[in-house]
């Protein structure tokens, strides 16, 4: 049977040690729970089959789930379309209940949670990251954040070494020594950004960059010289930092667009 919306949550794991955002959405929402039940029924099936991919593929789903932090339509989505099992005939019904009540989540809690963590303020899709350290009127005309690139923020790059500088990576450097390169060689260690949530429009350190659309493939933008800028076209800062100062707005487009996508007409 279906979960009803007052049952006692049951996920695969034990509630009383989830720590995670998404564990705790999961256990405060029975119908979570009951899709993250079937998920795990298939990854044991897929375990019999094939250990090694099974893990690789489990690993993989949870930090995309992870990363909904607890955006409750996201977690339904990765549960919705990582397994084998048929899905519940709920399912259609209850996310679009959550679609329509995404404003009611306290969204900003993710937000809030990267103040202090290294690299949690998006400067580039691959360069180095600085440390959140303020955020303040979330989802509002005035949101703002500012941060700060600290000695970790130049040693988790150098740990992922983009540019393959490191003797991990075929370079010549330690890791601490490109991290101490890094930093000799950057000027301006502090950065700052804005956000209009409801004109969705996001100021960081190149300019304002104004929203157009949203699709699977992510945020179409205005870019700060008037040019339309898709996502493959390196708006990967426009967009996180969209995502950091509007949360509930940013789910609101996400799941808007996934929702128009579920009721077109399939060509």
């Amino acid at each position: 049977m279906p979960a009803a919306a007052d049952d006692r949550p049951n996920p695969s794991f034990p509630c009383d040690k989830a720590k995670a955002l998404d564990e705790i959405a999961i256990c405060s929402d029975a119908r979570l729970a009951e899709l993250d039940r079937l998920r795990a029924e298939d990854f044991r099936k897929a375990l019999a089959a094939d250990p090694k991919d099974a893990r690789e593929s489990a690993k993989s789903r949870l930090e995309a789930r992870a990363a909904c932090a607890n955006d409750r339509v996201c977690i339904l989505d990765m549960l919705r379309y990582s397994g084998s099992s048929p899905e519940p005939k709920w399912v259609e019904g209850y996310r679009a209940k959550l679609v329509r009540d995404v404003l009611s989540d306290d969204l900003s809690i993710r937000s809030n949670a990267l103040v202090g963590k290294r690299g949690s303020f998006a400067t580039s899709s691959k360069g180095v990251q600085a440390t959140l350290s303020s955020i303040d009127g979330l989802d509002t005309s005035h949101a703002s954040a500012t941060a700060i690139m600290t000695p970790a923020d130049f040693r988790e790059y150098c740990e992922r070494d983009p540019g393959g500088s490191t003797t991990k990576y075929g370079g010549k450097l330690s890791e601490r020594q490109c991290a101490e390169t890094e930093e000799r060689s950057t000027h301006d260690k502090t950065l700052r950004s804005s956000a209009d949530c409801k004109a969705k429009s996001v100021t960081i350190w190149d300019g304002t960059w104004r929203f157009l659309s949203f699709d699977e493939t992510g945020i179409t933008w205005k870019g700060p010289q008037g040019d339309v800028q898709e996502s493959w076209a390196g708006t990967s800062a426009a967009d996180a930092q969209f995502e950091l100062l509007c949360p509930n707005t940013y789910a609101r487009v996400r799941a808007d667009a996934a929702e128009r996508k579920a009721v077109s007409p399939r060509r």
